[in-house]
């Protein structure tokens, strides 16, 4: 029953904790002396440009968004739970992805998605921060926009997250 409750709780929590969209206008700056430079890292996001990230891209994806809810609940299932995929939305133009991260309460997210040969879509991500002496769920949805079909690229047949966890898609 409060696993029940708990899926609910989690169903119906906001994402309004931490959202990045992604934009290639946005993830560099001219500083006071004109010289371009990359903007810090903060908060729960997705890497830019990185080799992971890269071969999502040369697959025709690019990385959209990226939401953290709240921490929903910090008892004692959460350290025995592991990251898993809740759900996944795919339409002809987007992925969605609803992962759970079961993790230390103070932390933001560095996401650096990975697609293999294989055709596996590897959520590859980072905790860091603050640490607290409490473990959350977070739940989070990374959105991934399809923005061309090359004749080569590698088609996604499941997502991972760091590694396990297997969702195939359909």
């Amino acid at each position: 029953m409060l696993r029940v409750l708990l899926m609910l709780l989690f169903a119906f929590a906001g994402f309004s904790c931490s959202s990045q969209t992604t934009d290639e206008d946005d993830l560099s700056y001219v500083d006071e002396n004109g010289v371009l430079r990359n903007k810090p890292l903060n908060g729960t996001i997705i890497l830019p440009y990185t080799h992971n990230y890269l071969s999502v891209l040369n697959a025709g994806y690019r990385a959209a968004n990226v939401q953290k809810a709240d921490c929903s609940d910090h008892g004692e299932e959460v350290y025995k739970e592991r990251d898993k995929i809740d759900q996944v939305i795919v339409t002809d133009s987007t992925i969605e992805v609803h992962v759970r991260i079961y993790d230390n309460c103070c932390y933001d997210y560095l996401w650096d998605p990975k697609l293999t040969d294989e055709g596996v879509l590897d959520l590859l991500y980072t905790g860091y921060g603050m640490f607290c002496g409490c473990n959350c769920c977070f739940g989070h949805v990374l959105t991934f926009r399809k923005e061309y079909d090359p004749d080569d690229a590698v088609e996604i047949k499941e997502i991972r997250i760091n590694g396990a966890g297997t969702y195939r898609l359909k």
